[in-house]
């Protein structure tokens, strides 16, 4: 009940503050699934790996529509490796999508982002998806770049139809 104590017989001192903490010792069955990966080169090999084994697979159902799709293909691709993508899913108010990317890297990175489908318009939103710097609006693309501070978040909408008024 406490989050750290001076009192315990294996251990001199506090290991930190001592502040009751009562409810917080999460009791009860839990589930874990661990991963193991070895490798000689780079640590920074490691975290595409490890996000990899980290994200469940989620499926949307939406109606059929036509077209052709590649056998294997990615909505979305970002390079370099520092660069993970963190969330894409529907802006909160229908209007396009909402891309975030965040940086490992200890340095600032120009992160390139290819789409499977080709949008029309890229802006730069805040986390609570407010508007920000319009990357840009009009003819279509599939490729864009945005540049990310080292260990920092930028959040995007992304617009496969023309933008709203």
């Amino acid at each position: 009940g406490w989050l750290s104590r001076g009192d315990l017989p294996n251990r001199l001192g506090e290991a930190g503050p001592s502040l009751p903490t009562p409810a917080a010792q999460c009791l009860g069955p839990h589930t874990f699934a661990y991963a193991l990966a070895l490798t000689s080169a780079s640590w920074r090999t490691l975290p595409p790996i490890a996000h990899a084994f980290s994200s469940e697979l989620h499926a949307h159902i939406t109606p059929c529509a036509e077209g052709a799709l590649p056998p294997s293909a990615s909505i979305v691709e970002v390079s370099p490796n520092s660069v993970v993508i963190s969330t894409l899913k529907g802006a909160e108010n229908g209007d396009g999508a909402i891309l975030r990317l965040y940086n490992e890297g200890d340095q600032e990175e120009t992160a390139r982002v290819a789409l499977l489908i080709p949008a029309h318009s890229v802006e730069i939103t805040d986390l609570d998806e407010r508007p920000g710097q319009l990357i840009w609006e009009g003819e279509p693309r599939a490729e864009f770049s945005l540049t990310i501070p080292a260990h920092g978040i930028v959040s995007a909408r992304v617009r496969w139809s023309a933008a709203r008024a």
